[in-house]
C-alpha cells in the first residue's frame, strides 16, 4: 500500500496547492435543480454529526449518573436513549450517504452533457434519463 501513497504524493507534488473554494461556484448551476435535496442533505450532515455529539454526552452522564449511584432507573433510561440516538444516527448516515451519492451522479451527468453534447437543451440538464437525451440528440 506503500506504493500506491507515494504514486499519489508524487503527482499531487507536481501540482500547485490550492485552497481556493471559489472554484466551487462553477458547479452550484448543477446543483439548482436539486435544492432541496442539497439541503436535505445538508441536513443530514448535521443531524448525524449531532447525535454523535449527543452520544459522546449522554455516555457520559450515564456513567457520572448511573453507575457511580447505583440507580437501575437511570441505567435503563440511559440505555433507552442511547438506542434512540444510534437509529437517528445509523438514519442520518444512510440518508448523507444516499443523498451525496445521489446529487454526486447528478453532477457528472449534467457536466457530461455540458462537454459532450453543446447544443443539450435545459430540460435535458434537468432531466438527464437516457429517454430525455436520446429522443433531444440528432
Amino acid at each position: 500500500m506503500r506504493g500506491a501513497s507515494a504514486s499519489f504524493s508524487r503527482a499531487a507534488a507536481g501540482r500547485p496547492e490550492s485552497r481556493d473554494l471559489r472554484q466551487l461556484r462553477r458547479l452550484i448551476r448543477y446543483l439548482e435543480p436539486y435544492r432541496w435535496r442539497v439541503v436535505a442533505t445538508v441536513l443530514a450532515l448535521i443531524l448525524a454529526a449531532g447525535s454523535v455529539l449527543v452520544f459522546g454526552v449522554g455516555l457520559r452522564y450515564l456513567v457520572d449518573g448511573a453507575f457511580s449511584g447505583h440507580r437501575i432507573a437511570a441505567l435503563n433510561h440511559g440505555l433507552k436513549a442511547a438506542l434512540i440516538v444510534i437509529l437517528v444516527l445509523a438514519a442520518a448516515t444512510f440518508a448523507r450517504a444516499y443523498l451525496v451519492t445521489w446529487l454526486g451522479e447528478r453532477l457528472d451527468v449534467g457536466r457530461a452533457i455540458d462537454v459532450l453534447h453543446p447544443r443539450a437543451t435545459p430540460d435535458m440538464r434537468a432531466d438527464p434519463s437516457p429517454a430525455n437525451t436520446s429522443a433531444a440528440l440528432p
